[in-house]
Formats: structure tokens, C-alpha cells, sequence
């Protein structure tokens, strides 16, 4: 009975063994069967220097599906005009945190008077549209409004320019963002929160105070809250529109710029907001983006700290300056997931020093605007 009870022992163990082995085995086929997708993955994607710049370096990270409805129905747009905007990389930078940490992989439209200068972006990815500015559009305030604001006056035409361009006519929600932003995380989340503030705002305009009256628009900001002496309701920096609901609102934004009685778009704002509360303009809504957290200003400890709101506001004036280079571009290493070193495709996007030579006329403006800003 001993002997058979050794051997009963034997053979199962000789059974575990076995089972082992043959887990161990196809554990070792699926880790190669891995290891080869991968390969070929990286492969066909060609990851040498001549990749698409907004492949994230983890696998893992880039294979994350996108969400395909948000990617579909929002866009993001920003401005860039003039020789100081077009000789940066902050526009190229903005892209890249969009891809890789905001893993949006819709739209990108750039708006700018040298659409030679982001051709490269064009061709390594088919959602970057460039749409050029109209000579007509910048000189109709010449001598009137300064460089810049009739830079930022472009803000109240991108539902036209949007208009002109076909590939677009998809979109519902148009994102503006300055280009000296950068997304510090997913914008799942952002879109969702602008899913139900839209929602919610159309069915007002069906019911309630609204039932009664037609042509209602709307846009949404962020509040300012940089400068508590100014305390201008709305940040512009960030904008979403809703091509369905926004024209009205743009058009009477325009009018308080081509008055000729603001400095700065934000200005032009709170005399709409003016217009509003005294009754004068019935049919526009200026409305907060909520929660406020998706907007932050960075500072030296919050950088330090690897704090990351959903939309970064880095500034390209004196904001920026009060902030330590060196922290800087170790913070936008970090986010934008560099690494080696901080060039991409030869472009430095970790660049601080932001303003180049550039004409006598614009950098007397953005010296003046940096003033305003204090």
C-alpha cells in the first residue's frame, strides 16, 4: 500500500509538472505573439525620426481608443497670426499635448495668415486644417485697432471660417484655445462636462424664460480669475461655441471691438456682458464653464508639483516670465512625455523664450498688451 501511495504521489506530481510546463509554454507564445504585434506595429508606424510627431513613446498610451462621438462632433481651433505667432513652436506644442494627453484625435484647425508654416503638420496628420486668413478681414480696422486686436477680432470669425471649409461641416462644438495652452489630461471628461452644459442651455431655450423667444445664442468661457484687481468676468483664452447657437453672440463681440473702445478682447467682453444685464442685448448668453478647475495658471510650486489641470495657460508674456525656465521645460518634458531631450522632429516644445524678432509694429504691441496685463 506504501508503494502504491508513492506512486500515486509520483504521478501527480509528474501531472503538475506537466501542467506547469505547458501553462508555462503558452504563457511564453502569448508574451512573443505580443512582443511581434508590437514590432510590427511600431513597424508600420515607422517610429525613426521621421515619425508622426504625436505618437506618444508608449505603445500602450497611443493604442488607446480615442472616444470616437467626441472626436466626431468637437473641434479645436486656434489663431495664429503675424511674424511672432508663426516663427514659435508653441502652436506645434498645443498639438502635441491635445494627442498625447488629451488623446483627442478629432479636428485641429489653425487659423493663420502663413499657412505655409504648419504644412509639415498638414501632411504627418490628416486632421490638422489650416485655414487662411482673408486679407480683407485683417486691414478693415487697420488704423483703427492695434496689431493685436485685430489679431484677437479673428476670434469672433471662426464660425465663418469653419463655414468655408467643408471637412468641417461635421463638427457641432468649436474648442478655442490660445496656442500658449497645452491639455494636461484626458478631455474625455471636458467633453462630457460640455455635452450637459449644452444640453441644458438648448433645453432653456425651449422652455422657461426662453419658450417665448427665437435666435437665442450663447457662448461659454472660463471666469478670469488671473487678475482679482481687473476682475473681468470672463477668461477668452478658452471659448466653446456651439455652431448652431454662437453667431449672434460673436457678431455683437465684434461690434465692442471695432468700436475702438477696448484694449483687449476680454474687455470687449464685459461691455457684451454690460449689454446684457441692462437689457439692451435680449438675444445673448454669455455663460461659465464649470467646473472652473479645468482652467489653471501654473505656477512655480504647482509645477514643481506635476499638477495637471485639463487646459494649462502658460501665457506667452509676463506670466510665463515669473515662472523659473528651468522648471518649465522640465514640467513640459514631463507632460508632453519627451524622451530624449526636448526636440521633436527638430523643434524644441519646451521652449520658454517665445518672443523673436519679429516687426517694429507687433512687438511694440505685445510689449504694450504685456502692460495691460499687469
Amino acid at each position: 500500500m506504501e508503494h502504491l501511495s508513492l506512486l500515486s504521489q509520483r504521478g501527480a506530481i509528474k501531472k503538475s509538472s506537466f501542467l506547469v510546463k505547458w501553462i508555462a509554454m503558452l504563457l511564453i507564445c502569448a508574451l512573443s505573439t505580443n512582443m511581434l504585434l508590437t514590432a510590427n506595429y511600431l513597424r508600420k508606424h515607422n517610429t525613426n525620426s521621421t515619425t508622426n510627431v504625436f505618437q506618444v513613446a508608449s505603445v500602450e498610451h497611443h493604442l488607446m481608443p480615442p472616444n470616437s462621438n467626441h472626436d466626431a462632433q468637437f473641434a479645436i481651433a486656434v489663431i495664429s497670426m503675424g511674424a511672432i505667432a508663426t516663427s514659435t513652436n508653441l502652436v506645434d506644442r498645443c498639438l502635441y499635448s491635445i494627442r498625447r494627453r488629451g488623446k483627442f484625435q478629432g479636428y485641429f484647425v489653425i487659423l493663420t495668415d502663413h499657412p505655409e508654416r504648419y504644412m509639415a503638420l498638414t501632411e504627418l496628420d490628416d486632421k490638422v486644417v489650416t485655414l487662411q486668413t482673408k486679407e480683407e478681414d485683417l486691414k478693415v480696422m487697420e488704423g483703427k485697432l492695434s496689431i493685436v486686436m485685430r489679431f484677437k477680432r479673428f476670434k469672433t470669425l471662426l464660425m465663418d471660417y469653419f463655414d468655408s471649409d467643408s471637412r468641417l461641416d461635421s463638427v457641432r462644438t468649436i474648442v478655442y484655445m490660445d496656442y500658449d495652452i497645452v491639455v494636461g489630461q484626458m478631455l474625455d471628461m471636458f467633453w462630457s462636462d460640455m455635452d450637459r452644459l449644452i444640453n441644458e442651455q438648448t433645453k432653456a431655450m425651449t422652455e422657461g424664460e426662453s419658450s417665448n423667444k427665437s435666435g437665442i445664442s450663447y457662448l461659454y468661457f472660463f471666469e478670469e480669475i488671473w487678475n482679482s484687481k481687473r476682475r473681468e468676468p470672463f477668461h477668452a483664452g478658452v471659448m466653446v461655441l456651439d455652431r448652431q447657437a454662437s453667431r449672434r453672440c460673436l457678431g455683437v463681440w465684434r461690434e465692442q471691438i471695432d468700436s475702438g473702445k477696448v484694449s483687449r478682447d476680454q474687455q470687449g467682453l464685459k461691455l457684451l456682458n454690460e449689454l446684457m444685464q441692462n437689457g439692451t442685448e435680449h438675444n445673448c448668453r454669455l455663460l461659465h464653464i464649470h467646473p472652473r478647475e479645468h482652467l489653471a495658471f501654473p505656477t512655480t510650486e504647482s509645477m514643481l508639483k506635476r499638477e495637471y489641470a485639463t487646459f494649462i495657460h502658460i501665457t506667452n508674456t509676463k506670466r510665463a516670465m515669473m515662472i523659473n525656465k528651468d522648471v518649465q521645460k522640465e514640467f513640459l518634458s514631463d507632460l508632453l512625455h519627451l524622451e530624449n531631450g526636448d526636440d521633436i522632429n527638430g523643434k524644441d516644445l519646451t521652449a520658454v523664450s517665445v518672443v523673436p524678432k519679429a516687426k517694429t509694429q507687433e512687438r511694440k504691441a505685445i510689449k504694450e498688451a504685456e502692460k495691460l496685463e499687469s
